[in-house]
């Protein structure tokens, strides 16, 4: 008995329903195995009833409460903290441990600390479980590689929350990924035991190996990124300009391996392997071949899950095609993301995830519409038309959440889309040659290598031309999860009236306008009729004052901290700001706050509330609280970092709360 004829979709979206309430709503594990049992008690039961229409109705509802139930359950058991064995549960707060682990993979490096990812085996004499980053200085001569086992004395330090409002948080960003902790080690602390030559060893060995025959063609070091980034999945070579520059061109997409790179190179190899079908069991063997050669590109990507839906969806297509199955571009897209979570629950909350999905789900819907935009027989200009409209469907699917995660909206997109993703084509195929004949013939493979080099450049100066029209990037939008949200509520609507026009469904549309106009509306009332007072974890003191729907930012450094400010402003859909130079007295409501700074002044007339540190005060803090007995004091992340652990243990002496931006990240006072 079928739910819906094709409930695939429903299901993943009730899955992805339940994954997101299970990160956010924690119960026991008892009260989801209870609840699941009657459901599927119940499931049972519908199953021998006769399929009336009632039934078929009550059938097709407990399957989506079960998928619901389901993506609960993978979240918990994907959330690896709740293993008895994990290694958060044994760890003393701010005491060294002897840990053992061993490397499992390389993340992308700070400017000055190579970082890895460590599977943790042992707490000094406890067997553990659990992952964390260790950073190890670039100076050393240090240079791990995925498989190395190692022992190390050192703290376990947690990674900290946003120093400042309406910022990337990267904890949580890393929290996804079941990493809660980061370590630091030296060349001298740092002991290496052994190397275990296994699957993640011979995985970055051969990519290693690939990545190392194009040192033969002496690329510079922008070209060796974007071969890197476009060929293996790895941005770690890409230097900040030009992710910048692909960003402000609206072409960021390029870097990242997704669904286009994925079908170029899907077609490339279909093209190769097709006389194989002439030959006995070649469309067998053809079949095994492509998707081989797919799952492999995958894994030395690092399945990423932007590459791993894109082979995934390709590989079922391409299994559908052998037996000469249709099956809706649109199911094969929900079965993949089904089958993914389904491995990594966690992927749902990846940003190229989400947008991966949401721009090939609009170029679907809207691909139907794309023959009306045919004006002329001629393949070139047919070509370039369908560029645009491909890359116009992709960026109205992305278009909220872009805005919602990066607050900037490029408008020449276009016109970078209609030329960059040609040339992305032409660099995947000679890039891909260049590669095969690396191991075959150094003097053609250095033939191809110049014309992949001259291509790369090519592509780079119209990206670098495209960005330097900077008036052209709307930045620093205000936009909410809310706005975003009912964003694809008049998306759907809109695409789902295309689909059945009627002055019924367009009431639907105009439904959702409204509702985004509602939304827009209230949340700027709300946050212009709140007022706080905020003091940022910046290393340059910031200070500032909100009231309604005005800024007063109080910092003696405006530049340094203009990022600070203008993300504030964002965020809080605040028009005016006003920057004054820091104060030792400010009131906020009937609030009182001293400011002490180097000069250490704090004689006032009136006893203040709150006291914020800062600029490494030279303060007697003990004869300060004798004389002011504030409620709460303040160090910023101006101070040094001795200097907050001795004011902190006066503060606890004392029994006045304290609270350490640098350690616990802003100070929000709201009235």
């Amino acid at each position: 008995m079928k739910a819906l004829k094709f409930p695939i979709i429903p299901i993943t979206l009730f899955l992805v329903i339940g994954i997101v309430f299970g990160s956010y709503f924690k119960f026991d594990f008892s009260v989801y195995v209870i609840s699941t049992l009657i459901t599927l008690s119940f499931f049972t039961f519908l199953h021998f009833l006769k399929k009336e229409t009632n039934s078929i109705f009550l059938f097709g509802l407990i399957t989506y409460i079960i998928a619901f139930q389901l993506g609960i359950i993978l979240q918990y058991f994907h959330y690896e903290k709740n293993q008895e064995t994990h290694y958060t549960h044994l760890v003393p707060n701010k005491e060294k441990v002897f840990l053992k682990g061993i490397i499992k993979s390389i993340a992308k490096p700070s400017k000055t600390k190579d970082k890895y990812i460590v599977e943790i085996s042992k707490i000094n004499n406890s067997t553990v479980s659990g992952k964390t980053l260790i950073y190890i200085p670039k100076e050393s001569n240090l240079k791990l590689k995925p498989g190395l086992h190692f022992s190390v004395i050192t703290e376990l330090y947690p990674i900290k929350d946003n120093f400042n409002p309406y910022q990337f948080n990267y904890a949580r960003y890393i929290e996804k990924q079941n990493i809660f902790h980061q370590i630091y080690a030296s060349e001298k602390n740092l002991k290496i035991s052994s190397q275990e030559k296994n699957f993640d060893y011979y995985l970055f060995e051969i990519r290693e190996k690939l990545l190392n025959s194009f040192n033969q063609h002496s690329f510079v070091q922008k070209t060796k990124g974007v071969i890197n980034a476009l060929l293996f999945g790895q941005r770690i070579l890409l230097d900040p300009e030009t992710i910048q520059s692909y960003s402000n061109a609206g072409v960021i997409h390029i870097l990242a391996i997704s669904g286009l790179h994925v079908g170029i190179i899907y077609l490339i190899i279909s093209l190769l392997f097709k006389p194989l079908n002439r030959i006995k069991n070649g469309k067998i063997i053809n079949l095994t071949l492509v998707i081989g050669i797919l799952w492999f590109f995958a894994f030395l990507s690092g399945l990423s899950p932007s590459v791993t839906r894109a082979v995934l969806m390709f590989s079922i297509l391409a299994i559908g095609k052998h037996f000469n199955q249709q099956t809706k571009t649109i199911n094969t897209i929900a079965v993949s993301a089904l089958l993914l979570l389904c491995y990594n629950p966690n992927y749902v909350f990846d940003v190229g995830f989400q947008l991966s999905y949401a721009a090939v789900i609009s170029i679907v819907l809207l691909n139907p519409y794309f023959k009306y935009f045919r004006f002329s027989k001629n393949k070139i200009i047919n070509y370039s038309t369908d560029i645009i409209l491909v890359s116009l469907a992709a960026q109205i699917g992305v278009l909220p959440l872009s805005i919602y995660y990066f607050n900037q909206f490029p408008v020449l997109f276009l016109a970078a889309n209609i030329i960059v993703i040609p040339l992305t084509t032409i660099i995947l195929f000679l890039g891909m040659i260049t590669l095969f004949f690396n191991f075959i013939s150094n003097t053609i493979a250095l033939f191809f290598g110049i014309a992949l080099s001259k291509v790369i450049e090519l592509m780079n100066q119209y990206i670098n031309w495209i960005a330097q029209f900077d008036s052209f990037v709307i930045k620093n939008i205000s936009f909410s999860l809310l706005l975003c949200f009912t964003s694809y509520i008049l998306i759907s609507t809109l695409i789902y009236w295309t689909y059945h026009p009627s002055s019924k469904n367009f009431k639907y549309v105009l439904f959702a306008v409204i509702s985004l106009q509602i939304c827009y509306i209230s949340t700027k009332y709300e946050e212009n009729s709140s007022e706080e007072l905020t003091v940022f974890g910046s290393k340059n003191s910031l200070i500032t004052i909100k009231q309604k729907n005005k800024i007063i930012a109080f910092t003696n450094n405006p530049e340094e901290n203009s990022e600070n400010i203008s993300q504030y402003k964002r965020g809080t859909f605040t028009e005016n700001v006003s920057i004054l130079p820091l104060e030792n007295v400010l009131l906020f409501k009937n609030i009182k706050v001293l400011i002490v700074d180097s000069l250490a002044t704090y004689k006032i007339s009136q006893k203040p509330d709150v006291i914020i540190l800062t600029q490494g005060t030279r303060v007697n803090l003990e004869r300060l609280i004798e004389l002011n007995q504030p409620k709460v004091i303040i160090a910023d992340n101006s101070n040094s970092k001795y200097k907050i652990e001795r004011w902190k243990a006066t503060c606890i002496k004392q029994k006045i709360p304290f609270h350490s931006t640098y350690e616990k990240g802003l100070y929000i006072i709201r009235k």
